[in-house]
């Protein structure tokens, strides 16, 4: 898996980590506005459940397959969390480089492309 898409994974989760059902501050509403009802498509939907299944994939690697501290990193790159790890030795961007390949790998896995 390309490090595009790798990053295009991460961002995707960090999209899904913040509530869907409003604005949220990125500037995109979730739904067009629009004279009358708006009814969204299967199309949107289905799109909508796939970035979904993705996020929940790269949640579930981060969760299981990455040091805490590649965890740390990625959260606080990705989402704004608070880095929070003493001085181990390792560097944040040698640990994001660790994390985004160990992300990589589980996609691969999971044939997520």
């Amino acid at each position: 898996m390309t490090d595009d898409r790798v990053k295009w994974h991460l961002e995707n989760w960090a999209y899904w980590q913040s509530d869907r059902t409003s604005n949220d501050g990125r500037g995109v509403p979730d739904r067009a506005s629009g004279i009358g009802i708006s009814h969204r498509s299967d199309f949107d939907a289905m799109c909508d459940h796939a970035d979904r299944r993705c996020a929940d994939a790269v949640s579930a690697i981060l969760s299981d397959e990455c040091t805490p501290l590649e965890r740390q990193v990625v959260t606080h790159l990705h989402i704004a969390a608070v880095f929070r790890f003493p001085r181990l030795g390792w560097s944040a961007e040698e640990a994001y480089k660790r994390a985004t390949f160990t992300v990589g790998k589980g996609l691969d896995r999971r044939g997520i492309v």
